[in-house]
């Protein structure tokens, strides 16, 4: 009688190292565009936050002012009064606010209403923030175009090509309504 040896395998055919790699460099690709979402999603709310807290410690510091707002940048003594968020920073030399995204704040008093311009604004968070910043404000406007109101801005609005639908970086002021 004649035997035929059996060989066992150890370690794997060239096939299925080939179909390993490619799972786990999809798991990668689609773990990394999760990142991304995830950590823009969280750089807009941030933001929304922080936008949400000036509009609040402007009203509040200026309340009783006779002259309301005034006619001047605020951002020194908004600074001053310990009034913006714990992200944001003042640059003294400068006189603007600056945001972490590498962007700037600049509060402006209009009398009787003040308005809020941010720069350096990208698509996502330029269109998620139009579309959620609504709190005691008057309208928005994008870059140099036209004011937007009433707000809340839908996102379809938000999203034009007129206002965030480009590639940015956007510069955006809101105008309060007090």
């Amino acid at each position: 009688m004649i035997y035929a040896q059996r060989r066992t395998q150890t370690g794997f055919t060239l096939l299925e190292a080939i179909a390993g790699i490619a799972i786990a460099v999809t798991m990668i690709t689609v773990g990394l565009a999760a990142f991304g979402t995830a950590s823009s999603d969280a750089s807009s709310y941030q933001s929304q936050s922080d936008l949400e807290q000036i509009i609040t410690s402007t009203q509040t510091f200026y309340k009783n002012q006779p002259t309301r707002y005034g006619t001047g940048v605020l951002n020194q003594a908004l600074s001053t009064a310990n009034k913006l968020p714990k992200d944001l920073t003042y640059d003294s030399t400068t006189g603007n606010i600056n945001t972490p995204g590498g962007g700037t704040i600049t509060v402006t008093g209009n009398t009787n209403t003040f308005t809020i311009g941010e720069t350096n604004l990208g698509a996502d968070q330029c269109s998620q923030l139009l579309a959620n910043m609504s709190q005691n404000l008057a309208s928005v406007q994008v870059g140099t175009g036209s004011a937007i109101s009433p707000l809340p801005v839908s996102p379809t609005v938000a999203t034009n090509s007129s206002n965030c639908g480009g590639t940015g970086p956007f510069t955006v002021t809101w105008t309060s309504s007090n």
